[in-house]
């Protein structure tokens, strides 16, 4: 984590990969990155904002019903 523009307030950042497999003939694999910002509040740290950042110009999967 990182300083962030505020005081208490950090920045995370984070890689990710997700696979998605039908069948035995179907799997899509989806990655990138997090740029998260973190507010540190009385009861813990809060998210105030976050960016997901995916290199594909177009995504080939049919759907997708994954939280990032």
């Amino acid at each position: 984590m990182f300083a962030g523009e505020q005081e208490d307030e950090f920045i995370a950042f984070s890689c990710f990969m997700n696979i998605r497999s039908r069948g035995l003939d179907e799997s899509h694999q989806l990655v990138g990155r997090r740029e998260d910002v973190l507010r540190r509040e009385a009861d813990g740290l809060k998210l105030l904002k976050r960016k997901i950042l995916i290199p594909n110009a177009m995504l080939l999967c049919k759907n997708i019903n994954t939280f990032l």
